[in-house]
């Protein structure tokens, strides 16, 4: 049981949803009239739906969950979602949220998406503009790219990553929440929340949940040209929200990449790589002025 010192107010009003897909179902998270705007919200690489449940007890504040319907979906192999037969590649995350929007009715979503998450949405809205009303993307700034000087170095490093493998040891579930406050730097909060979706319980305590094929780094990246096109093709408006002390390379990056996007808002506010959790209010405000103007 999620001890109520940690928890959100939002958590008991939470609906979990399973979404069916070609291979499989994905779990979410929702909170909303089903009749209502879509907003998909894409969490980050080994994160869960979870991590956006301090945004959604803000835009709940803010009335925002009786004008729009939030779903908070886990990515295959994370948190509550089935795990692929396979490796995981980036374009197959594409694929798995097409066929999530489609499912969930007619009308074009507002994608909300953190790192992996954002990565993801700037390419769903590039290559399905009449899926996507509106795009935001948290510490993210359009695809991750490689070098090709550095293709065949990947490449070995990425098939290597594939043989090694271990039994995960379980652990006390305080210590997993201990070990993601120290590897994301966050609070014992929010921590609580990843670690209580990310984990399952076995007989001697918790091991993540996570398909362990999700460490697996993809044998290969977009150019940087490929990524420039992607992005030139994103047509509905787009925020792009960083964090003061977030990841420098997508500072960097979307400093390279800003006069590709056909109609940009940037905002960077006070945080770290995880700020849509850490500053939920300020994020939740951001981002409920943006909708409005939307």
């Amino acid at each position: 049981m999620l001890d109520t010192a940690v928890s959100f107010p939002i958590q008991s009003k939470l609906e979990s949803q399973s979404i069916a897909l070609r291979d499989g179902s994905l779990a979410a998270l929702a909170v909303g009239q089903p009749d209502l705007p879509i907003v998909l919200c894409l969490h980050g690489w080994l994160d869960n739906g979870a991590s956006f449940i301090p945004l959604l007890q803000a835009f709940a504040q803010q009335q925002l969950t009786s004008q729009f319907r939030f779903v908070c979906i886990d990515l295959p192999g994370h948190g509550q979602s089935q795990h692929k037969n396979s490796a995981y590649h980036f374009a197959d995350w594409v694929d798995d949220v097409y066929q999530v929007i489609t499912a969930l009715g007619e009308r074009p979503v507002i994608l909300v998406g953190h790192s992996l998450g954002a990565l993801v949405a700037s390419c769903v809205a590039a290559a399905f503009p009449e899926k996507v009303s509106a795009l935001v993307m948290i510490e993210g700034a359009g695809p991750l790219v490689q070098s090709v000087a550095s293709t065949t170095t990947h490449l070995r490093r990425a098939i290597l990553s594939r043989q090694q493998s271990s039994a995960p040891k379980p652990r006390a579930l305080s210590s997993l929440v201990q070990a993601k406050q120290r590897a994301l730097g966050i609070s014992k909060r929010c921590a609580t929340l990843l670690a209580t979706r990310g984990a399952v319980q076995v007989n001697n305590g918790y091991i993540w949940r996570h398909d362990p094929r999700l460490t697996y780094l993809s044998p290969f990246r977009l150019s940087e040209s490929q990524a420039q096109q992607l992005i030139k093709d994103i047509k509905c408006p787009t925020m792009c929200i960083l964090g003061t002390d977030g990841y420098a390379e997508m500072s960097a990056q979307l400093a390279e990449r800003q006069h590709l996007f056909a109609q940009l808002s940037k905002v960077k506010l006070a945080g770290n790589h995880h700020l849509h959790m850490e500053n939920h209010l300020g994020v939740a405000q951001t981002i409920k002025e943006y909708l409005v103007k939307c």
